[in-house]
């Protein structure tokens, strides 16, 4: 399976109400907020890590509010995905400038990737609807408007084949971490 069909079919396993729950989310990739810290521009950081049920720490700004924190966790997840397919895993940051910037770069893989990780493809299919308003889904959402209001609807094919790739070791930890996470779920039920 390739990755691109996890983030969809983990997109959909945390949707609830058109909202995307983005830390469980990133929880099932094995993500895991390990330390918050306190600094006048930087928003997030996300570091490789090397325990075998772990991608990834996430460190938050303790200023930010839930809206920064979810989307700077998938902005920050969708960068993170992208750099393992080109088999690269590197530390991630998102900053203020960034952010302010945001719309510049929505045809970036990041921000494309990041939108679909945070926002169902039902929401994405109503976004460029003129009775759709981006403001009410954000603060709905928890995301910062500037990220809704990036997204923008196209076939979701380009996501399986943008995250498509060779395997990885980084990649296939990332597969049997989501397959972990299905087995837990199916035993619940």
């Amino acid at each position: 399976m390739s990755l691109g069909l996890l983030i969809e079919s983990a997109v959909a396993q945390h949707t609830r109400d058109e909202v995307v729950d983005v830390l469980a989310l990133a929880a099932d990739f094995g993500c895991k907020v390990v330390t918050t810290f306190e600094h006048s521009t930087l928003k997030g950081v996300m570091r490789p890590c090397n325990a075998d049920d772990q991608l990834a720490e996430i460190a938050l700004n303790e200023k930010n509010d839930n809206a920064m924190n979810r989307t700077v966790v998938a902005l920050m997840l969708a960068e993170y995905l992208t750099n393992l397919v080109h088999g690269r895993s590197k530390k991630v940051t998102i900053d203020t400038f960034f952010l302010s910037e945001l719309r510049n770069y929505k045809m970036s893989p990041s921000v494309m990737v990041g939108t679909r990780i945070a926002i169902p493809r039902e929401v994405i299919k109503m976004v460029d609807y003129p009775m759709f308003n981006t403001l009410d889904y954000a603060n709905e959402a928890e995301l910062l408007p500037s990220f809704v209001s990036s997204t923008f609807e196209m076939s979701n094919s380009w996501l399986i084949k943008t995250m498509h790739s060779m395997a990885t070791s980084q990649l296939l930890k990332v597969i049997n971490i989501r397959k972990k996470s299905d087995l837990k779920l199916a035993s619940i039920l």
